[in-house]
């Protein structure tokens, strides 16, 4: 029995090709994990919290006759998000997280598309206050953000 392995971590509507000796595939996709929310700037007789943790992404695990797959389909990998961003000036708060990316694959010219969602955005640390909460995770649709600390 042949064995195939291959990982993509980047790529945009980028194509895939079966291999014609195929008889089953395991697809795995994973989406972008939500990225962390800033910090706030403080003096230093100041409370601060510091910006929550993103959420963790979905992962979806299939395995097909390659029957049941074109000779080609189309992918894409979420790409990175940029986490908050910290506060610029003392008594500042940071910013959230953003929903992280989500990662497809699209079956037979766009009949059925697999999405693996992205996690949700931590929330963002604020002045004065607890810390902001981490993002939820991605499942069935992309992942809420977290919430301010309040």
């Amino acid at each position: 029995m042949t064995t195939k392995v291959e990982k993509f971590t980047t790529g945009t509507a980028a194509s895939w090709a079966k291999e014609p000796w195929a008889k089953y595939i395991r697809l795995i996709l994973i989406g972008g994990g939500g990225p962390g929310g800033g910090g706030p700037r403080t003096t230093l007789a100041t409370t601060a919290s510091g910006g929550g943790g993103g959420g963790g992404a979905s992962i979806l695990d299939f395995v097909f006759a390659a029957s049941q797959l074109g000779n080609s389909e189309t992918y894409t990998v979420g790409a990175q998000v940029t986490g908050g961003a910290k506060a610029s000036a003392d008594g500042g708060n940071g910013t959230a997280g953003a929903v992280g990316s989500n990662t497809t694959f699209t079956i037979g010219s766009g009949g059925t598309t697999l999405t693996a969602y992205g996690g949700g955005g931590g929330g963002s640390g604020i002045v004065n206050n607890t810390s902001g909460s981490g993002g939820g995770a991605g499942d069935g649709g992309a992942g809420g953000n977290g919430g301010n600390g309040a």
